[in-house]
């Protein structure tokens, strides 16, 4: 734009530039009521207008490969995500379980109030969710369909449980070791969390506590304690039939 004298027009000219790095620039003209209109010809504010609409049309183009960069960019990171979690869930699961007859077990919900016995740890489940065959008659609590073959939990630090589908024999007692529940205090009959180092047991269903848990207003947290049950009134937990 040619220079003007003081006083006859203000311009200002402000460059901006996005997130995407496209440039962009606008000029705000003050009209002090003094100016020559014959500084620009129409000619050449056509001629600019034109120049104008071309780099706005290439800035566009421009703008839009860049955004398609971008969500092509975000859906591979979204796909590696999900491969990466679905390899990690088929690590941490181990083997899907069968009935003795080598059934699959199909996710089944228990609405009634009746109890069952789980087939792998032997301890009772209630209603909801539950793993189960009905030809055979076999049921697994959603803990003991996908153990872990290795686990840990925040309560035992440093601690490092190992799965056995039955307790294992203890040096001093051979097959005739009972063991109870580090957790709970109740004996272990089946599937258990084992540490051989520590000599420390665990239900399925002990190891996968919530670290908090959320009864209507009332949060409770998960953590080792010698005070009794506010509903069972116990301590000990092995001594409640």
């Amino acid at each position: 734009i040619p220079p003007t004298f003081k006083g006859e027009v203000q311009i200002t000219v402000c460059f901006k530039i996005d997130a995407n790095g496209i440039l962009n620039v606008s000029c705000k003209v003050k009209n002090n009521g003094t100016i020559d209109r014959g500084i620009l010809s129409r000619s050449i504010i056509n001629y600019k207008n034109q120049e104008v609409e071309k780099y706005k049309a290439k800035d566009e183009e421009h703008k839009n490969k860049i955004m398609a960069m971008n969500a092509l960019a975000n859906h591979a990171y979204n796909m590696r995500s999900i491969i990466n979690y679905k390899n990690q869930i088929s690590n941490s699961m181990g083997k899907n379980r069968t009935c003795p007859e080598n059934h699959e077990l199909k996710l089944d919900n228990n609405p009634s109030s009746k109890r069952y016995i789980c087939n792998g740890c032997k301890e009772y489940g209630s209603n909801g969710m539950r793993y189960r065959c009905e030809d055979c008659n076999y049921t697994l609590h959603k803990d003991c369909m996908f153990s872990k073959p290795i686990a840990t939990h925040k309560i035992f630090k440093d601690v490092i449980f190992k799965f056995y589908e039955k307790p294992p024999p203890s040096k001093l007692y051979g097959e005739r070791t009972k063991r109870y529940c580090n957790a709970c205090g109740k004996l272990v009959k089946g599937f258990i969390y084992h540490c051989p180092e520590k000599d420390l047991d665990l239900h399925p269903c002990c190891l996968n506590l919530e670290k908090e848990l959320q009864i209507g207003h009332v949060k409770f947290h998960l953590r080792e304690t010698k005070s009794k049950c506010k509903f069972c009134y116990q301590i000990d937990l092995s001594k409640i039939k």
